[in-house]
């Protein structure tokens, strides 16, 4: 898979969830904290069951090292910008569907 398009879709999905957030404050702030985190989660459970060249697995230090590349830790700050900006209640498509009717 090309990375460019997981990071394509990734952008995606946090428009997409930071622009449907129910909260009625200006920002939700959960929503930032829940979308970076759901993929460092991801990541670390992804490198823990990683099967090693020798065929073992389950190792920490794996775990972490996935979780903790440079570029996923690009994308948890992407994510999290994108997400928190989306959700900006001007922006949001519930409010301007509700505004029109």
């Amino acid at each position: 898979m090309n990375p460019y398009i997981f990071f394509a879709e990734l952008f995606i999905i946090s428009v997409i969830i930071g622009n449907l957030s129910p909260t009625h404050r200006r920002f939700d702030y959960i929503m930032t904290i829940i979308m970076p985190l759901s993929l460092f989660i991801s990541m670390f459970i992804g490198g823990f069951i990683d099967e090693t060249d020798l065929g073992g697995r389950f190792y920490m230090y794996r775990a972490f090292e996935v979780a903790f590349q440079p570029l996923a830790l690009m994308l948890y700050f992407m994510m999290g910008l994108t997400t928190f900006f989306a959700s900006y209640k001007s922006f949001r498509i519930i409010n301007i569907i509700k505004s029109r009717s």
